[in-house]
């Protein structure tokens, strides 16, 4: 509600214009690992009155996902980036089940209409067409 208010009634300390007008740039927006790198920004994983505090988890180590196109380098998933924006708890284990780790097609189709990474990226996380967001290397044929 603080960030993504346009529209609603709320408090804010900022107009989101004015806020991010000095803010690092990226492709798509607001550069926002480099907003946060650079201190201008402060994430948290909960807002009294808004969110849910639930039970911390541990976080795991990195990984690497194999994207099921032989021409598309693998996604490179931080686990320390994504749960120093938003704890363990807002992925698991609505979004991605544990049990289910490896079990379940991942893909594109499924990001892009609202599943697994698309529950975020697309709405409140950059978009999924910036592909070097999670394939860093692109696609295999141009790295060649």
């Amino acid at each position: 509600m603080r960030c993504h208010s346009l529209g609603k009634e709320g408090v804010r300390k900022y107009e989101y214009k004015a806020f991010t007008a000095k803010l690092p740039k990226a492709r798509y927006g607001i550069d926002w690992e480099a907003a946060e790198k650079k201190k201008f920004i402060n994430p948290v994983d909960f807002i009294e009155g808004i969110s849910i505090k639930k039970v911390a988890m541990q976080a795991r180590q990195d990984f690497a996902i194999t994207a099921s196109l032989p021409w598309v380098h693998p996604v490179l998933f931080s686990h320390e980036k994504h749960t120093q924006w938003n704890g363990c708890e807002l992925c698991h284990p609505e979004i991605f089940p544990m049990a289910a780790k490896n079990k379940e097609q991942h893909s594109m189709v499924a990001n892009v209409v609202g599943h697994y990474c698309g529950a975020c990226h697309g709405q409140v996380a950059f978009p999924l067409n910036n592909c070097s967001g999670c394939h860093p290397n692109g696609p295999k044929w141009a790295s060649s």
